[in-house]
């Protein structure tokens, strides 16, 4: 998911010290639990991270302050991952008329139902590619 214009916070457990983040904003990041890049994107952060003082919200680190530099543009894929109701009705119920791709379950999921899914998607053809359901 794309976080846009997010405040930096001061205190709590997410709490930056200006000496860490002198800015009142992050640039915009991904956050969540799955990140997809080409091969040459990640050699380009890989570069930028060794010239970049380290920032531990690795979230805004990698994806915001060191793809800002090389304006590597973020495309959302939350239309990708699958929503609770959707595992249970594949993996409680069978339900084998999905209509459309995914490629990520729900986090925390049992062995159960990874192993269903993955059953799912080594028999399943889907009617659209990936490709039509990113907003790029």
């Amino acid at each position: 998911m794309i976080m846009y214009g997010n405040p930096v916070l001061r205190e709590g457990p997410w709490g930056v010290e200006i000496s860490e983040y002198p800015e009142s904003m992050y640039p915009n990041h991904c956050s969540g639990f799955a990140i997809l890049y080409p091969h040459d994107t990640i050699f380009a952060l890989y570069s930028e991270a060794q010239k970049t003082k380290y920032f531990w919200i690795d979230d805004v680190h990698v994806t915001g302050t060191l793809a800002k530099k090389h304006c590597i543009t973020h495309i959302g894929i939350e239309e990708l991952i699958l929503s609770s109701d959707e595992v249970v009705e594949i993996v409680d119920y069978s339900f084998t008329n999905n209509t459309r791709p995914f490629l990520f379950g729900r986090m925390n999921l049992d062995v159960h139902q990874i192993r269903v899914l993955w059953d799912f998607v080594s028999k399943y053809t889907p009617k659209k590619s990936i490709l039509d359901y990113l907003n790029y």
